[in-house]
């Protein structure tokens, strides 16, 4: 059976309280796989801490607990649970921990334009792109609710846009975020995406420098795929009266989550948006502040809405094919909930709607699913690429 210990002296730690004068410890897992050889998950009880796997030693799995970086400026302790588990959440070992520190200051929160850093050209925050030709769900024919109602689709022209790049920085802790507008006119409301996680992909995210959270390859590809040709064509298919602004996630690790202190500190995303609008000199407004959040983004979804984005009031909310089936946030008064059944064992679940793939029948791609497999055509494709405009237009 597991069993957690110190590193290095090897002391077994199991069903105790170990005490930190410090914000990081290093513990070893010995016996990390189970009966079926499986690594066991490391998981705790709160939202405290971070973990990083640091090597091995002999039988044992390595692994740095860390206090997170948005913590020490506001606590100067911490306490909590360790669990390994198997992956059918049985626990094997457990201990408790508690890390006491002294309380940081709390950082300065810089933001600036790099529009011109990372592109080239003029001084000029704004760059024109294009948003593609999509196709959207033909309202006329949509049936909430109904299992059996087939959606049909209409296609929408590509418009021609605007985008910029902003740094926002916390400390030690940087991300890039990205604005698009349309053309013309100055739209009064702000659209957030909370994307899913980049770390379940990081092969590919890594060849682009996603270690670097400005990395240029690695920007040029969100604003590509999922900024202008994903969430940015269907806003903007719905309506003319959006902006659009999506965190940029970058690799996790010692600088805290994907997206850092801008979901997880109180307050620290709104006012990195507030900043990042003035910058604009008023060419958009955030009379009306929506979300949407695609997958396993609904975790960091949920802690910007009652932590990072306090200070906002979100009023709409549009939930894509969530892991485990989670909710929106309660406090989200206009919540729009879409399920493949992919994430749910195709089971529905009260208060989505329910869109498995006889449904899709009449999807332009259906016949060939682009390639993937069901869950991928479902998921990847049909969820996130659709489901944003249907729930602004319904």
């Amino acid at each position: 059976m597991a069993h957690f210990h110190k590193h290095p002296s090897g002391q077994r730690i199991s069903g105790t309280k170990v005490v930190v004068d410090g914000d990081s410890l290093i513990v070893g897992l010995w016996g990390y796989l189970d009966n079926q050889k499986r690594e066991l998950d490391i998981v705790n009880e709160g939202d405290d801490l971070m973990f990083q796997e640091v090597g091995f030693s002999g039988n044992s799995k390595l692994w740095k607990i860390s206090v997170k970086p948005s913590v020490r400026v506001t606590r100067d302790s911490v306490n909590d649970r360790i669990y390994a588990n198997t992956v059918e959440w049985q626990t094997w070992d457990h201990f408790d921990v508690t890390f006491r520190f002294k309380k940081q200051d709390a950082a300065t929160l810089v933001v600036r334009p790099i529009t011109a850093d990372l592109f080239g050209g003029p001084a000029d925050i704004w760059r024109s792109a294009q948003v593609p030709l999509i196709w959207v769900v033909d309202l006329a024919t949509f049936r909430s609710g109904q299992i059996e109602n087939r959606l049909k689709f209409l296609p929408v022209p590509g418009q021609g846009v605007k985008f910029a790049v902003f740094a926002a920085k916390l400390g030690a802790i940087e991300r890039a975020f990205i604005l698009m507008a349309p053309l013309q006119g100055r739209p009064s409301n702000l659209l957030i995406v909370i994307s899913h996680s980049f770390g379940q992909n990081d092969g590919y995210y890594n060849a682009l420098g996603y270690s670097n959270p400005l990395s240029l390859p690695f920007i040029k590809d969100v604003t590509d795929r999922f900024v202008l040709a994903r969430w940015g064509a269907q806003l903007l298919a719905a309506s003319s009266n959006y902006s659009l602004l999506m965190p940029v996630r970058a690799r996790a690790g010692a600088a805290g989550g994907e997206l850092g202190p801008f979901v997880e500190n109180a307050g620290v995303g709104a006012r990195a948006i507030q900043k990042m609008i003035a910058l604009t000199d008023g060419a958009v407004g955030i009379d009306r502040v929506e979300l949407v959040t695609f997958s396993n983004g609904i975790s960091a979804a949920n802690q910007f809405i009652t932590s990072g984005g306090k200070g906002l009031s979100i009023q709409r909310a549009c939930n894509q094919d969530p892991a485990g089936g989670a909710s929106i946030h309660s406090s989200v008064a206009n919540r729009k909930q879409y399920l493949s059944g992919y994430t749910t064992g195709h089971r529905p679940m009260p208060g989505f709607e329910f869109l498995p793939e006889r449904r899709w029948e009449n999807e332009p791609n259906f016949k060939t699913r682009l390639g993937y497999d069901s869950f991928n055509y479902l998921h990847t494709w049909c969820l996130p690429h659709y489901t944003l405009y249907l729930a602004m237009r319904t």
